[in-house]
């Protein structure tokens, strides 16, 4: 692997390149489901999207010559920083080929514009906020992905915490089938 080029994000055609990067890592995985393109774009909307009223982002790639090998976005939640009195950025939209040169120059690259910002923390993954995806996949690989919650490859888990990254909190998806439910008959008429 050649010299890896950290590029900030700072056009729309790039933002696209960005938003499409994880097709390339979760080819062939017949468990990944795709993000909705539109519904991405809206989330990554400074101008249209809410949320950046009260916080700022930073998307990068990261480049092998010309060919983008990884991606992450650094986020800042004024909301956040406020209400826990802390000065935490996060990182998030993680995407990256299985390479410790590749996902250490991206969280490099986070954590500087989150540390210029005036923010002393960085964690993730988070994509924007609590409110949307959050975590890191570490197992039920084999199971399909469950809504709002991250779906990676098993390699992430050994770049993040090989970087230095801990685990702060464990979050957990539950899977029952149907029959499982029990409904009021009652909460129904």
């Amino acid at each position: 692997m050649s010299d890896i080029v950290i590029k900030p994000i700072d056009n729309e055609i790039d933002k696209m390149k960005f938003i499409k990067f994880p097709w390339e890592i979760y080819k062939g995985d017949d468990n990944w489901v795709p993000p909705i393109i539109y519904d991405v774009r809206k989330n990554l909307d400074t101008i249209k999207n809410p949320f950046y009223k009260h916080a700022k982002i930073k998307l990068f790639f990261a480049l092998d010559g010309k060919t983008i090998v990884g991606r992450i976005a650094a986020i800042i939640n004024d909301n956040h920083n406020n209400k826990y009195n802390d000065k935490v950025g996060f990182f998030g939209y993680f995407e990256c080929i299985n390479s410790k040169e590749v996902s250490y120059a991206l969280f490099d690259a986070a954590g500087y514009w989150l540390k210029e910002n005036g923010m002393d923390t960085i964690r993730g993954p988070i994509n924007l906020s609590i409110n949307d995806e959050v975590g890191l996949l570490v197992e039920g690989y084999d199971k399909s992905p469950v809504l709002l919650m991250m779906y990676n490859p098993p390699y992430y888990e050994k770049l993040i915490e090989g970087y230095g990254f801990l685990k702060a909190k464990d979050l957990y998806a539950y899977i029952f089938g149907v029959d499982q439910i029990k409904i009021n008959p009652k909460s129904i008429s």
